[in-house]
């Protein structure tokens, strides 16, 4: 009998008028949708996930909150399908909701570390612009050894940030490296180079400062040992004890996403079935690319019934 793990998206995945049909049909969504309010009354948060403007939805500071707040009362959702669970995790911001979900910590502790990561987050943007990109069809070691050529030439910070697949891999850094980088990447054979939109340069060095002031909101909150077994963004290993996850947390948003990784370590660890809460199928997409023999299913395929075994 196979395994499964449940994935939460992280930024990116947003889009206007997620989790509005939830919101209007399962009290339980509502419910963590008006705790989630609270946090926010400088602004009225269902109306920015369900209306928009995309402008803003996009901003850090609020697609963080925004898409914790759907994933997690997706799961809230979900919890009632009485599925077995044997592993969670979050990809970046979505690891929050994963550990949530596991027991690590409440639902509003969570979103008040997610409102302060994408608060400081932004601030670090802003401080000290930086930019990312997704480079396709070039391995991990190759693009590696471009970064540092890059940096060098440069004089400038350039790192990979997340390593999604095989063959889609992110780097983040000051933009004038992060170009180059781009740019020999092209000689040396990659298919495409996308630029991202976002706010700064997440999961490198220039989030040092924002990283430690996070670390300072992390350790106010105790953490619980999980209920379910997570999987790091950091280690791309199995975690349960709460202390290890709170140190590792505390260096997640400067170091890389090691997803692919996490990925094969689920996998090897007898994962056949893996479900993609709210919102969107990104990571169903990229699991596609990683391995497709298992089986990824949408929030939205299980509440429609379909055949998970």
């Amino acid at each position: 009998m196979g395994k499964t793990a449940v994935l939460f998206p992280g930024q990116g995945s947003q889009f206007v008028g997620m989790g509005k049909s939830l919101y209007e049909e399962f009290p339980e969504f509502k419910s963590v949708f008006q705790q989630a309010e609270k946090f926010f009354p400088d602004r009225n948060f269902s109306r920015l996930c369900f209306e928009g403007p995309e402008e803003d939805l996009r901003l850090t500071l609020n697609a963080q909150p925004a898409i914790f707040t759907v994933s997690t009362a997706a799961y809230q959702v979900f919890e009632k399908q009485n599925i077995a669970l044997d592993y969670v995790a979050g990809h970046s911001v979505g690891e929050y909701a994963a550990l949530t979900a596991s027991g690590v910590f409440t639902f509003e502790e969570g979103l008040h570390l997610v409102k302060r990561r994408g608060e400081l987050m932004y601030e670090s943007g802003v401080k000290r612009p930086g930019t990312m990109a997704a480079v396709l069809g070039i391995d991990s070691q190759t693009l590696e050894n471009i970064c540092q050529e890059a940096a060098a030439l440069e004089n400038k910070i350039v790192e990979i940030a997340n390593l999604n697949t095989p063959s889609q891999i992110v780097i983040s850094g000051d933009p004038e490296a992060v170009k180059k980088a781009g740019e020999i990447a092209k000689e040396k054979g990659a298919k495409r180079i996308v630029p991202l939109s976002v706010s700064g340069a997440f999961h490198s060095a220039l989030m040092e400062d924002a990283a430690e002031k996070l670390a300072e909101e992390l350790d106010k909150v105790n953490f619980f040992n999980s209920k379910i077994p997570v999987v790091s963004n950091v280690s791309a290993k199995t975690v349960q004890q709460g202390s290890e996850i709170k140190e590792l947390l505390k260096v997640q948003i400067r170091k890389k996403v090691r997803w692919e990784e996490m990925m094969r370590h689920l996998i090897q660890g007898g994962v056949t079935l893996f479900i993609e809460m709210e919102p969107g199928t990104i990571l169903s997409g990229l699991l596609k690319s990683i391995d497709k023999t298992v089986k990824s299913v949408s929030f939205q395929e299980i509440m429609k019934g379909v055949k998970i075994a």
